[in-house]
């Protein structure tokens, strides 16, 4: 038996892992926006003191910018020496407008005898981004918090 290929002809499977190569560069191109990976973005600006971030991804709808952004200036100045690290657990079930991500938090990172906390943190949707509600999240995770 002899085995002939007839030019011009592609075989199924290196198309179907073409379009799988460029679908995966699609979403990974594609800006997530998940609860968790807001929660996760939150914590981050946390721990950096990027305090216009914090802004930026803080629900407070009966706050304006300026004052969640002052809100944020009095806490970091208040938990300056505060250092934590976390690691995230799971979303819980989200409806269209709230959720809440759980996260493992050692609270004064830098100290050797600590341990790992649960906390959640809850997020609302608001003009279709989510964002967290600063005000639900138990103040034991971090001194301080906006209220």
């Amino acid at each position: 038996m002899s085995s002939t290929k007839r030019a011009g002809k592609t075989h199924w499977i290196i198309v179907f892992a073409v379009l799988a190569i460029v679908g995966g560069f699609i979403v990974l191109l594609i800006p997530n926006k998940s609860a968790a990976k807001t929660a996760n973005d939150f914590l981050v600006a946390l721990a950096k003191d990027d305090r216009e971030k914090l802004t930026d991804l803080t629900y407070w709808p009966d706050k304006s910018r300026e004052e969640i952004r002052a809100s944020w200036d009095k806490t970091m100045e208040a938990a300056k020496h505060y250092r934590f690290a976390w690691k995230m657990v799971s979303e819980k079930d989200a409806t269209e407008e709230n959720t809440g991500v759980v996260v493992m938090v050692f609270r004064n990172a830098m100290s050797s005898g600590t341990f790992e906390e649960k906390f959640e943190i809850p997020l609302q949707k608001q003009n279709g981004e989510w964002k967290v509600d600063v005000r639900g999240i138990n103040r034991e995770m971090f001194p301080a918090l906006p209220r």
